[in-house]
């Protein structure tokens, strides 16, 4: 399907936990401008264009937490330049058009 699987904005305190996150025409998950997020033990496979995606209009975003996920098969792993505390760890990052990640 055209789009996002999870698209949130201005949104806080959300957890995606264990959840397929596939084959979407755009990202897998995109956050705009978010707090306290966490992304916990999901499978992010075969998204068009991004794993995950951190947009920002006028705010970063913040306290992002990625843990334990899959991300493989993307156009683009994950694209962080608009956060602004991330903390990544033990994800499987492979076979994506690029692995730009901080693990």
């Amino acid at each position: 399907p055209w789009g996002c699987g999870i698209d949130l904005s201005f949104s806080s305190d959300i957890g995606i936990h264990t959840s397929e996150i596939a084959r979407n025409g755009y990202d897998g998950i995109r956050l705009t401008e978010c707090n306290d997020i966490r992304i916990l033990e999901n499978l992010i496979e075969g998204n068009t264009n991004l794993g995950i995606h951190f947009e920002q209009y006028d705010q970063a975003n913040r306290n992002i937490g990625t843990q334990q996920n899959i991300i493989h098969f993307n156009g683009k792993a994950l694209q962080d330049q608009v956060i602004s505390i991330l903390h990544s760890h033990h994800n499987q990052v492979t076979e994506n058009g690029t692995d730009f990640i901080h693990d």
